[in-house]
């Protein structure tokens, strides 16, 4: 599949998160990531919409796999550090919330 064709798929994954349809999301993010593991908006994705139907345990989870594939982005591409640092950032967040915890 070409990268327009997974973009349309994440698209329509988050169309749906948006729409309220998590269930749909949930299916379509499923799907990506085990095409596509290290898909970060993916991961990200599925995280939210776990979160929003209150399966807490795998939002975290897949939360800290986005935190570990965005650590390893900050470490291979320092010159992208912005966004990824961003992304770091909001991710921590969620875990935080999550856990109850900061780090």
């Amino acid at each position: 599949m070409n990268q327009q064709d997974v973009d349309a798929r994440v698209g329509t994954a988050w169309a749906a998160l948006e729409a309220g349809d998590y269930q749909t999301a949930i299916a379509e993010f499923e799907q990506l990531v085990a095409e596509y593991p290290d898909h970060i908006d993916a991961q990200w994705g599925l995280g939210l919409a776990y979160r929003r139907t209150g399966n807490l345990g795998t939002a975290l989870r897949a939360f800290k796999r986005v935190k570990a594939m965005v650590e390893t982005e900050l470490a291979e591409h320092p010159k992208e550090h912005g966004r990824w640092f961003i992304l770091n950032r909001m991710v921590q967040q969620q875990i935080e919330q999550l856990t109850g915890a900061s780090a």
